[in-house]
């Protein structure tokens, strides 16, 4: 099963040194909606996704995904 990896967003903004705030900008909405998202806390549609992608200069949407072990019992 894969899982979206909202920590990869905020890795990739420091890596561009750029603040919540300066990503809301771009994204249209406020820094503290960017820390929701990067934690997990809000949704986040396609058109949003390849946004960031595009401005985190991401070619391939599915470094966004880990795959996540299935626990047995």
């Amino acid at each position: 099963m894969l899982e979206f990896d909202f920590g990869y967003l905020k890795k990739l903004r420091k890596r561009k040194h750029m603040k919540q705030a300066e990503v809301g900008r771009y994204m249209h909405c406020t820094g503290a909606s960017v820390s929701k998202i990067e934690l997990g806390l809000c949704r986040l549609s396609v058109d949003d996704l390849a946004r960031l992608a595009n401005l985190y200069e991401i070619d391939d949407l599915n470094v966004f995904f880990v795959k996540r072990l299935e626990r047995r019992n």
